[in-house]
């Protein structure tokens, strides 16, 4: 079963709308293309995006509940009680965890955390962690990304006298937790300005409705490294206050004092910090701990004293990580061979081992899917019993179709684009058939050709390293501003070659006298020859070597 070629969509774009604006605003014609897909047209809109503004922080006690939960938190701390934090197992749930214990201790209120195991426990509050927590003699429990769902859980703590404040971001049932307080933008009767807020950025709205009393540039100078890396390792939308949180925490990373921070960043061989080296170099290793241990040993990085510590946690999850990594390929690789030729005619990919790491089999389910364009369901066995992950594709509303195999289902629960479900062994064969069944009924044959949205076709001569430069305006990218793609048509390969381990190709490319230098990232077994004619989608990028700076193209596609 064969990679899929990609179509690409380029973004319509209106020319004279582009020049008028660029003219108005005073800007390129490309920025102004550019901030025109991002629904940005004038020059006010311009400022705040270019230049976002922290006195465009909302009010957190636009938040439902946001009184209640701070007059709780305070009496008690008047009262002595002990609080227990309890979080999730990924990096919004470990930075929410430590931006709130952090906040609590310098209140003087005396508090821990609890945060359940990815394959132990599994996501959210369980009984026997209020049971366990109840035993630590704790009458507060205050959740940090999870909770909203726990109905259930919450009203058992209430009887064992144990109050709840809920602060989460997911999206609620119909019926709320029963606790003193739920802070939730998502809730249904929200009104506040912005719904996107990731966890910490949640946790955060509490952290200033308790500090209200002090200035904030002082509690974002404090907390702001957290809430930036818990937020662009969320993927949520990187606009309004997460963009804030996001522009302003980068800075702050760059020459953070947190000594945690700071330690992996070295081992990490980060020079510097942008939303990409958040993406692919912190956030994995802290999820790591997480997927194959207890994600406490990354909240004890986040909360480390004394450099001695710091540098421990950092190895640790440098190691974990790498244990992740070979895991993840040993699987994937499991995963391809299993399927060969066999997958090509079903839209659905379900595969079941009794070895696979359940921490990450939904990564490679997104890898698979990626690889494949096709919704894939992987499933770890045991004692017949299947736990697994589901990643699908726009048009194939995952949940829905799980719905519809409900019988075959122990249990499962997720939206469109992602899932989790537990099946027994036997069901699995007739699972495999029915949700097929359901994506040919569902799936049009187009749906499963992958796209690639191309926000302009460029002349060689607009592909400049000032552009690059200007596009650094745009940072930090990440989901809701993603960073641009660039397509350039019937360019000559001038030189090919991969690079030393065979995993990606370099490039040299030449139109009308100028020549362009690409790397294209797991690329390394493309058929591109020197003196090939192609078509290449690309991002741009600046490689910065002796204090010189050159251009680089990175590739997302070629086309012969």
């Amino acid at each position: 079963m064969g990679r899929c070629e990609m179509e690409w969509q380029i973004s319509g774009i209106d020319q004279a709308r582009m020049e008028q604006f660029a003219e108005d605003a005073g800007i390129g014609r490309i920025f102004a293309g550019l901030l025109l897909q991002r629904d940005i047209v004038d020059k006010q809109a311009v400022k705040r995006f270019i230049w976002p503004d922290i006195r465009l922080l909302h009010d957190p006690f636009l938040l439902n509940d946001m009184e209640q939960a701070v007059d709780r938190i305070r009496k008690a701390r008047e009262r002595g009680e002990h609080v227990t934090v309890y979080g999730d197992y990924d990096v919004d749930g470990v930075t929410s965890t430590a931006v709130i214990l952090q906040c609590l201790h310098s209140l003087g209120v005396d508090a821990d955390f609890y945060i359940p195991h990815r394959v132990e426990e599994g996501y959210g509050i369980h009984k026997e962690a209020v049971d366990e927590i109840q035993k630590r003699g704790s009458t507060l429990i205050v959740t940090v990304d999870t909770g909203i769902t726990a109905l259930d859980e919450v009203a058992y703590a209430k009887t064992l006298g144990i109050d709840c404040i809920v602060t989460d971001h997911h999206q609620p049932f119909e019926a709320l937790p029963q606790a003193v307080a739920v802070i939730n933008p998502a809730r249904a009767d929200s009104s506040y300005p912005f719904s996107s807020l990731a966890g910490v950025g949640v946790a955060f709205k509490l952290v200033c409705a308790l500090l209200r009393e002090h200035d904030i540039k002082s509690v974002l100078g404090q907390y702001i490294d957290l809430v930036c890396l818990g937020t662009i390792s969320d993927v949520v939308p990187l606009i309004g206050e997460n963009r804030i949180f996001a522009k302003f925490g980068l800075k702050i990373l760059n020459k953070t004092n947190n000594i945690g921070i700071k330690a992996l960043l070295k081992l990490s061989g980060a020079k510097s910090v942008n939303s990409t080296t958040v993406g692919f170099m912190l956030g994995p290793r802290i999820n790591a701990a997480g997927r194959m241990e207890r994600a406490e040993e990354a909240l004890r990085l986040l909360l480390a004293e004394s450099t001695e510590q710091a540098e421990r946690q950092a190895h640790l999850l440098c190691e974990i990580n790498q244990k992740r990594q070979q895991t993840e390929l040993m699987i994937l690789q499991q995963a391809i061979e299993m399927m060969g030729h066999d997958f090509d005619d079903r839209k659905v990919i379900v595969l079941a081992h009794t070895d696979w790491h359940q921490g990450v089999i939904g990564i490679v389910a997104s890898k698979l899917l990626d690889r494949y364009h096709k919704p894939v369901i992987l499933l770890r066995v045991e004692d017949g019993i299947a736990h697994g992950s589901a990643r699908s594709i726009p048009g194939f509303h995952m949940f829905d179709a799980l719905c519809e195999c409900e019988e075959l289902l122990e249990r499962f629960g997720g939206h469109e684009l992602a899932a989790g479900l537990t099946i027994r062994e036997e069901n699995i064969a007739p699972f495999t058939v029915l949700i097929n069944e359901i994506a040919d009924i569902v799936i049009s044959p187009g749906a499963l050709l992958p796209t690639l949205a191309v926000n302009m076709v460029l002349k060689p001569e607009e592909v400049t390293l000032e552009l690059a430069e200007k596009l650094g305006f745009f940072e930090p990218f990440g989901a809701g501003n993603p960073t641009p793609v660039f397509a350039m048509y019937e360019l000559e390969v001038t030189e090919s070659k991969p690079t030393r381990d065979g995993k990606h190709l370099r490039l040299t490319v030449k139109k009308r006298g100028l020549y362009f230098s690409c790397i294209g990232f797991g690329m390394g077994d493309a058929e591109i020859s020197t003196g090939d004619w192609i078509d290449i989608a690309f991002e741009l990028s600046i490689n910065e070597y002796n204090n010189i700076r050159n251009l680089n193209l990175v590739l997302k596609d070629i086309k012969k």
